[in-house]
């Protein structure tokens, strides 16, 4: 298998610049994503996600028109694996955490730390899912080969990355729509680097200019 680089300072600044550019808009998105995955006790935490990152990954692409915060809804044509995915991860942290908060003295730091690993070890599966079209334990082989390539250095990029998204629940939550973009960027940035990922799909205002060209080429004498 073939050992993948984690480019730490290069991905983190590439990520946080790509959130800076686009901020407002970013920071909307993921006001709205937090909210209804609030309000929905984790429901709709998989479609959410799966908004942002068709909207992160269009920014990448500098897809034109730019997207809006409206697209965060196309989020709900990847429900089921989306959802699935981010349900794992919960009843495994639960499970988890059931078992390590037993441990004396160490308890609170362990489960911590278990949420934190199982969430590094799924941080590219959304992007799969998303990118990919793949189900959901489909995209936790694909993001788990990339990360055993490199296993530490991956586990300590991934726990960095939530650590960023986690440090806006300081304020009772609300820094999150701030630090959860700005860790999806960052991911977003890995992603690409390492997967080459592709485009997200172009949009239907962009198809007349391929057309044209197709058309314009298939003419005799040209």
């Amino acid at each position: 298998m073939e050992k993948r680089e984690v480019k730490f300072g290069v991905w983190i600044e590439s990520g946080f610049n790509l959130f800076q550019a686009n901020a407002l808009m970013l920071i909307l998105a993921s006001l709205v994503a937090v909210a209804l995955s609030s309000i929905t006790f984790g429901i709709l935490s998989g479609p959410m996600m799966a908004g942002m990152i068709l909207i992160i990954r269009a920014l990448q692409a500098n897809r034109v028109p730019k997207p809006e915060v409206g697209e965060l809804f196309k989020g709900f044509d990847f429900f089921v694996p989306s959802f699935l995915l981010y349900l794992l991860i919960g009843v495994a942290s639960i499970v988890g955490a059931g078992i390590l908060a037993h441990v004396f003295c160490l308890g609170p730091i362990l489960v911590l730390l278990l949420v934190f690993v199982l969430n590094a070890m799924a941080m590219f599966a959304i992007f799969f899912i998303v990118d990919k079209r793949m189900d959901c334990i489909a995209s936790l082989k694909a993001g788990f080969e990339i990360i055993r390539s490199n296993l530490w250095p991956f586990l300590g990029f991934g726990i960095l990355v939530m650590a960023i998204a986690g440090a806006g629940s300081i304020l009772c939550g609300i820094g999150s729509v701030i630090t959860l973009p700005i860790a999806l960027c960052i991911l977003a940035v890995a992603y690409e680097d390492i997967t080459g990922g592709g485009a997200i799909e172009v949009e239907a205002e962009e198809l007349p200019v391929d057309d044209a060209s197709a058309d314009s080429s298939d003419k005799p004498g040209e």
